[in-house]
């Protein structure tokens, strides 16, 4: 029996120790010297046990969470998405009418040291999949698809949902909240675009 438990107990520290673990000053000093700002750590993220790469969640002096994952050493981090997110929003924001509410997200995207951005168009560029969040109070799809085929979308690939809502609900949606209220579209259709071209399911 104790046999058997030595094995297990090897077996757990064998695939622990196949992440590697970094220090979180480490770390934090890896972002400042990427960013030039301060960063401070804020918790463990949600990995499978089984995972050989290791997420921590790390927020600026403004308490905006974003991930770090180490794999054998190598940090990457999604903070392109708290700098710039907000700006690609804005800009999509600014082809729509007033009647439309857009919020882009790349923070899937994870980039390394080497991978620094100085203006947004080229961040954009770059990001492999960039996800966006429309919530409109128009309930005709055929005008929803003609506005979005009338923008053009930099990026490798969009994809997004389009949240049908009523005007009381449209003014309480913000930046902050957006996530929370997809519960309250009467209906929604997801759509994607790969260069250029529109597709809605």
């Amino acid at each position: 029996m104790k046999k058997y438990i030595y094995l297990i107990i090897g077996f757990l520290m064998f695939v622990t120790g196949c992440s590697s673990k970094i220090d979180n000053d480490k770390i934090i000093k890896y972002l400042e010297n990427k960013y030039n700002q301060s960063f401070n750590y804020v918790s463990l993220g949600d990995d499978v046990w089984s995972s050989k790469s290791e997420t921590k969640i790390f927020s600026n002096n403004n308490n905006q969470k974003f991930e770090v994952n180490v794999n054998d050493n190598y940090i990457t981090d999604t903070y392109y998405s708290i700098i710039y997110d907000d700006e690609i929003s804005k800009y999509y924001q600014s082809q729509f009418t007033k009647n439309y509410k857009i919020f882009a997200s790349s923070e899937s995207y994870f980039t390394n040291e080497n991978q620094k951005y100085l203006e947004v168009k080229e961040y954009i560029k770059n990001v492999p999949t960039l996800n966006i969040a429309i919530y409109t109070t128009d309930n005709d799809l055929n005008v929803i698809k003609s506005k979005l085929d009338s923008v053009l979308f930099e990026g490798q690939f969009i994809s997004g949902v389009i949240y049908i809502v009523d005007e009381k609900d449209f003014y309480n949606i913000t930046k902050n909240n957006y996530k929370d209220m997809t519960s309250i579209s009467v209906a929604s259709k997801s759509f994607s675009i790969t260069n250029n071209t529109l597709e809605m399911n």
